[in-house]
């Protein structure tokens, strides 16, 4: 007696329905605190007390310092260089930008299910019509032998 195994199919299916879950689980690793939950994208994160510090422009040697249009503080007290970033993007020379996921919509999880599902049964087809192409080709049919003609005596 033969066992059925679970089949590709059925992973494949349980891959689509979990997938919509876990791409609205990313989240930018900078909207993540220590020791407490994710943050969305619309909240602050809590940032240690700093002390204030005297700062200026930086000298014209280092108008290329920061990237993605980052403007260029010098911090008097220590008289280090730092980058002020510009929306979406953060790092020490603004150079890694902020990827925010967004929860995904029902209606887009609608019309990903329905294409997956296209795409399936497509692929169903086009497998089992190169199944009967295969099969032909590779074993052609027989002529069938009309009635039974006996031993022939020579």
């Amino acid at each position: 007696m033969r066992t059925r195994r679970p089949s590709a199919f059925l992973s494949l299916i349980g891959v689509v329905l979990i997938w919509p879950y876990v791409l609205s689980m990313s989240i930018s690793p900078r909207l993540l605190t220590t020791g407490s939950s994710s943050l969305t994208a619309g909240q602050e994160e809590e940032r240690p007390h700093m002390t204030k510090r005297s700062t200026t422009s930086c000298e014209k040697e280092f108008d290329t310092y920061c990237f993605n249009n980052g403007q260029c503080i010098l911090l008097e007290d220590i008289k280090e260089h730092h980058c002020k970033c510009k929306k979406g993007f953060y790092g020490p020379r603004c150079a890694t930008p902020e990827l925010v996921g967004r929860p995904v919509d029902e209606e887009q999880v609608v019309v990903i299910l329905f294409c997956v599902t296209l795409l399936l049964i497509g692929l169903g087809g086009a497998l089992y019509f190169f199944y009967k192409w295969y099969k032909r080709n590779k074993f052609p049919r027989q002529p069938k032998r009309q009635g039974y003609k006996g031993v022939q005596t020579v």
